[in-house]
């Protein structure tokens, strides 16, 4: 098949765990406005099962808080002191280097700060393992996330046809891979699960991180 080949993945649920970084900003958050957060399994399943943030808020005995809430989280989800808590799912660099001898390496994620994303790959021992990092910094809020993701693929590539994977955790990854002609890789251990994921039919899905680092991709 002709095109350019190419993997590409998506950052938070498919290669970090970022399982920490959101419940402990939830948690700070909830005991500053005077609730009672709760247990981080209970929270992690709400979140994965696409429970909304209002109804998880309602939970911690504060109902009608969203707004406040909300406006305060995304102020802090990327900063520094919260970013330190996310951790690369054991065996991930090696199974990045493993793919990139396949195939070049992309990465697209919805992160508001370049700056914070690079800091961090780099940090994390990461940012070498990319070919290309791509970030919505700058980007605006768009309603579609999967046409901001496959924008951003746009934007990189032009007209170029691609050929290969896009691998990732939530309904945009999915949607965004369709709109770009490539194949889906439906990640279940991330912030959503596996069964939220199929329906969406992907053509392929990981139930763990070791299913999905012995993954040898078709092209």
């Amino acid at each position: 098949m002709s095109g350019r080949q190419i993997l590409l993945f998506d950052l938070d649920g498919p290669l970090l765990d970022v399982s920490g970084r959101y419940y402990q900003l939830y948690a700070d958050l909830v005991g500053e406005i005077g609730g009672r957060p709760v247990d981080r399994a209970v929270y992690w399943e709400s979140k994965r099962c696409k429970l909304s943030e209002g109804k998880i808020l309602a939970m911690s005995g504060l109902d009608g808080a969203e707004g406040p809430y909300q406006e305060r989280r995304l102020a802090l989800i990327e900063t520094e002191c919260y970013l330190e808590l996310d951790r690369p799912w054991p065996g991930t660099r090696g199974f990045l280097q493993r793919l990139g001898a396949l195939a070049p390496l992309g990465l697209v994620t919805l992160r508001h700060s370049e700056a914070l994303l690079q800091w961090q790959l780099a940090t994390l021992g990461l940012r070498d393992c990319f070919d290309w990092v791509l970030c919505a910094d700058g980007c605006g809020n768009q309603t579609d996330k999967h046409d901001l993701k496959a924008g951003l693929v746009h934007r990189e590539f032009g007209t170029t046809p691609l050929h290969g994977w896009f691998v990732g955790d939530t309904e945009t990854d999915i949607r965004a891979g369709r709109q770009l002609g490539l194949k889906t890789a439906a990640i279940g251990f991330g912030i959503r699960t596996q069964a939220l994921l199929e329906l969406l039919a992907p053509d392929c899905g990981f139930e763990t991180p070791e299913q999905l680092h012995a993954w040898i991709p078709e092209f």
